[in-house]
């Protein structure tokens, strides 16, 4: 029997297509008009339900947004009004912008495309949290809350995805860990790399089977963002023709050069972040020269200038100043030079910072003190000729108390970003016979950057330059494999490896024992 269409199937499809109709990409000539018009940024509303007064004068509504920038995620902090709302503010007109958001029990993804207005009934997240502790799981994604207004089937259906089979979702990430191997071949990972996706399109397909949502698209392109921008990763070891044209290897490659993201996230940015880096290979390769050796639209260009390129902030203000004149998507050129002025005063002030600081040649059991920063940050450059010697008398300034030990370089972006958001902690680290001491390492950086970063970073504490004989002893006296590390010596003096592995996400009951 001939089936038929019934008015809803129709309807449906109608609206699929207009929808489609109405989506573009980044490198879309459309983004031009859309990013001019303020009334396009995206609204995302919210409420606490069933707080208490304690609770809402001790909840904090934190989350990470993603930025189209070298600086990838910004972590905020959204106001907590007495009756339980809040609003998140977003900084652009940008379409399907990724928020990592955290509730008090809860932990979520949020896509905000047009408006979204999120509900969570504290009661019920801290009962969920509380039994999935008891059970020793893991708390799922999204969980206890409900989503209202035009994003809201978005919301639904990228919290349920994230949930789904997770026993298959542990199989593609064994794959995923062996093509993250940098000891195997480019073969042997860019094998492993497409099992594991193979693996998750075949789960996404099962999904939307079984929950057919309209915007399904959605995990589709982020899937091919991922997979490939890491293969652009993978193919950094093998050597790619850099002669008249840069040739990729393969027909996969070149698909991987046409994909477009739909999506401001993660994902969407670490396909144009890693393309930055195959078109600067090898490193310090400039850019424009990558970009002259591949057939790519002037858009897409674009999106690789403004999302690569160096994350310093002196360093990011040449390379802006140098990119903008070679730019035509107006909305890529407006992100840009808003970015160009805020790095210009940020700039400005630090200098003014550095100029005023007190200078000081004074000789102190850390040191040479060399001044301190309005912020509370006392600078100081170690003469001891060993390390154990330094850490003794880190320990003999501070005693009966732990010491935490920030070993971390100018130049490590996941270094600046735990610092940055390590100030909630730190806080709390106040009651409780705790110091956190940075040590900063010479490899690859100067005692002038570092003095400018801590003075960017705005951190408080003592801060402490290294020698290059210094940087090396750290490293090797504590078993330290890379940057940031953490050296944790108890209020006893007994140092525990391997304890802490950030600031800003640390176990604070795990360490109360420690002490």
């Amino acid at each position: 029997m001939k089936k038929t269409l019934s008015l809803a199937a129709l309807a449906l499809l109608l609206l699929g297509s207009l929808h489609s109709q109405s989506r573009f990409s980044f490198e879309d000539p459309q983004m031009d008009t859309f990013f001019a018009n303020k009334a396009n940024i995206p609204v995302v509303k919210g409420r606490l339900l069933n707080c208490t007064k304690a609770d809402l004068d001790t909840f904090l509504i934190r989350y990470v947004l993603v930025v189209p920038t070298p600086e990838r995620q910004s972590m905020r902090y959204a106001d907590l009004k007495k009756d339980g709302s809040f609003e998140i503010k977003l900084d652009y007109a940008i379409p399907y912008q990724q928020i990592w958001l955290m509730l008090p029990f809860s932990f979520s993804e949020v896509i905000a495309n047009k408006d979204l207005y999120i509900e969570a009934d504290v009661r019920a997240l801290r009962n969920t949290y509380n039994m999935h502790k008891e059970k020793g799981t893991d708390l799922p994604v999204g969980h206890d809350l409900v989503y209202q207004g035009t994003d809201a089937a978005i919301n639904q259906m990228k919290n349920q995805y994230t949930n789904f089979e997770p026993e298959t979702r542990q199989e593609f990430y064994k794959l995923h860990s062996v093509a993250w191997n940098h000891k195997l071949t480019t073969t042997e990972r860019t094998k492993a790399w497409t099992q594991a996706f193979a693996i998750l399109e075949a789960m996404e397909q099962r999904f939307l089977e079984q929950h057919p949502f309209e915007d399904g698209w959605i995990l589709e392109n982020e899937r091919k963002s991922e997979y490939y921008g890491y293969l652009f990763m993978i193919n950094l070891t093998s050597r790619i023709p850099r002669g008249d044209a840069l040739i990729p290897q393969g027909d996969t490659l070149k698909e991987a050069f046409l994909h477009k993201p739909y999506l401001v996230s993660n994902d969407g940015n670490s396909y144009y972040r890693y393309l930055s880096y195959l078109l600067s290979n090898p490193p310090k390769e400039d850019i424009l020269d990558g970009l002259a050796k591949v057939n790519f639209s002037a858009r897409k260009a674009d999106l690789v200038k403004t999302i690569g390129g160096p994350e310093g902030l002196y360093e990011r203000e040449a390379y802006i100043e140098k990119m903008l004149p070679t730019m035509q998507s107006n909305w890529c050129k407006d992100l840009i030079q808003q970015e160009l002025a805020s790095k210009k005063q940020q700039t400005a002030q630090i200098n003014a910072t550095i100029q005023s600081m007190p200078q000081s040649t004074s000789k102190t059991s850390l040191g040479k003190s060399i001044g301190s920063l309005p912020q509370g940050a006392n600078l100081y450059v170690a003469e001891e000729e060993n390390i154990d010697s330094l850490v003794q008398r880190i320990r003999a300034l501070y005693p009966q108390q732990a010491i935490i030990i920030d070993v971390w370089a100018t130049w490590c972006a996941p270094c600046i970003d735990d610092i940055k958001n390590s100030k909630p902690t730190k806080d709390k680290l106040k009651e409780l016979p705790v110091k956190v001491v940075y040590l900063c390492v010479s490899n690859s950086s100067t005692e002038d950057k570092w003095k400018k970063k801590v003075a960017e970073l705005g951190v408080d504490g003592d801060h402490i330059w290294l020698s290059g004989k210094l940087s090396t002893a750290i490293m090797e006296r504590y078993g330290l494999a890379g940057y940031p590390s953490y050296v944790f010596i108890d209020p006893k003096g007994v140092y525990h490896p391997k304890m802490i592995q950030s600031i800003q996400y640390l176990d604070i009951e795990g360490l109360k024992k420690r002490l």
